[in-house]
């Protein structure tokens, strides 16, 4: 059963791929689309998304969910990207670990080019690594998540959680 920022989420992605895809026809960029795609948006449905972009991925900033899009297949590879991310997060939630990472949900589009990861939207904790975790708990993340520093942390309900996941040891 899909949580209520899922359904929010999936709608949106659903909305704003018409945006990407015009721009992308048109010969631009993935990350170049998105953010006119946003722009356009944003004016249109009195919205206010952010966009953000690091080495391989591009995200839509809401004020409950985030959407993920890789657009550097190469730098994906070394980095990882949505496809492992959602990977990851299945397996640690599958090993009992889930609770430890800002839930996701994998968004397909009939006929669309690109998935889209869509992730609950938790607050940063910027320059602080807060946690909360046991040894144990350590331990794992260790073993199985690359590339921890302290902008992949947020904080939900208290407690830490990884934001980006998609660099991985598994």
């Amino acid at each position: 059963m899909k949580t209520s920022w899922e359904i929010r989420a999936e709608r949106f992605a659903r909305s704003v791929y018409p945006y990407i895809a015009r721009y992308v026809r048109r010969g631009h960029s993935l990350v170049d689309a998105v953010y006119f795609a946003v722009n356009e948006y944003n004016f249109d449905k009195h919205r206010n998304v952010q966009v953000s972009s690091g080495a391989c991925r591009v995200c839509l900033i809401t004020s409950d969910y985030v959407i993920k899009m890789d657009y550097n297949h190469r730098n994906c590879s070394d980095f990882g990207g949505c496809y492992d991310e959602y990977n990851t997060y299945l397996e640690v939630t599958n090993d009992g670990y889930g609770h430890l990472l800002a839930e996701c949900s994998w968004i397909h589009i009939d006929g669309a080019r690109i998935d889209f990861l869509a992730m609950e939207r938790v607050r940063g904790v910027g320059k602080t690594r807060v946690t909360n975790w046991t040894e144990e708990e350590e331990r794992y993340i260790r073993r199985h998540i690359g590339d921890l520093h302290r902008y992949n942390y947020g904080k939900k309900n208290g407690r830490g959680v990884i934001i980006d996941y998609a660099c991985n040891r598994t």
